[in-house]
This record gives C-alpha cells, structure tokens and sequence, in this order.
C-alpha cells in the first residue's frame, strides 16, 4: 500500500500511485497536483483503516438476536408453568444468543447458535 506525502497532508492508502508532471495517477483516478499538492509517494505503514460499520448493521443484527429469543420465550414459560426444567441444552442455546453482541466478527461475521 502506497501514500502521497505533500507538505501539509497525507493520501492513502493506495494500491498504485503514479507521480506525473502535473497530477498523480491513484488507483486509476486522476488527483492534480495545483489541487493536493506536490508530493512524494512512500510506502503506507500505519494501519490501514477499517470503515465504519453503520449503526443499522448493529441494530438489524440485534433485531434478529432479539427476535430468536423471543422464539423461544415459550419454553420458558412453559417451564415455569408446569414446573419441569428446560433441557439444558434450550438453556445454552438461549445464552448463546444472548452472546452473540459479544462475538469477535459481530455484527459482520456472526456465528450463530443452532437451536436444539
């Protein structure tokens, strides 16, 4: 990954950069030079950026959290209205959902839960 480097600002990352007599050829689109400024190309060892993950992606992952449990809110009524315990396996399943927020690729990559 690339970067243009000009006195007062810093472009990038970029995957190509082509320094021409008047402009910069990055990633195939033309920035001129009187605009960004004359600079240099190096290498890009900062980081790369991650976009921001719109709250609607957390929100919907969330909706679908919500809407599973409640699935199987029945279970857990039905469990305290007869007195018989939920299987254990209902019981981690309802926890792992609950977790799910707390998953490393949430709310990107999820793995969620089968139900028993």
């Amino acid at each position: 990954m690339l970067k243009i480097v000009t006195s007062t600002d810093t472009f990038g990352p970029f995957r190509s950069v082509e320094k021409q007599d008047d402009h910069f050829l990055v990633d195939g689109t033309i920035f001129p030079i009187n605009v960004i400024g004359d600079g240099t190309i190096e290498e890009w060892t900062d980081p790369i950026p991650q976009p921001e993950i719109p709250e609607i992606v957390y929100e919907n992952a969330r909706k679908k959290r919500d809407e599973l449990i409640t699935q199987s809110d029945w279970r857990v009524i039905r469990a305290a209205d007869t007195g018989v315990a939920m299987s254990q396996d209902w019981i981690d399943y309802r926890q792992a959902l609950r977790d799910v927020p707390a998953q490393d690729g949430f709310p990107l990559n999820i793995v969620w839960p089968e139900e028993p």
